[in-house]
């Protein structure tokens, strides 16, 4: 897990491209705390295939 603090001049390098690299290498969970707006933001690395189906359709598993 990785946490990163934002500050004004790198927020978007925090939020898009720090996620993206973490991403890259495995990084499971990233967190983004901004003390300014009072939030967080976490980002998960999910390594589990996702299935899309539309509403109605019949799925056998």
């Amino acid at each position: 897990m990785i946490v990163a603090i934002l500050s004004p001049s790198t927020s978007s390098v925090d939020q898009v491209t720090k996620a993206q690299v973490y991403a890259r290498y495995g990084v499971p969970c990233y967190w983004v705390v901004d003390p300014e707006g009072k939030t967080l933001d976490e980002f998960r690395l999910e390594r589990v295939p996702t299935c899309r189906c539309a509403a109605g359709s019949n799925l056998l598993l």
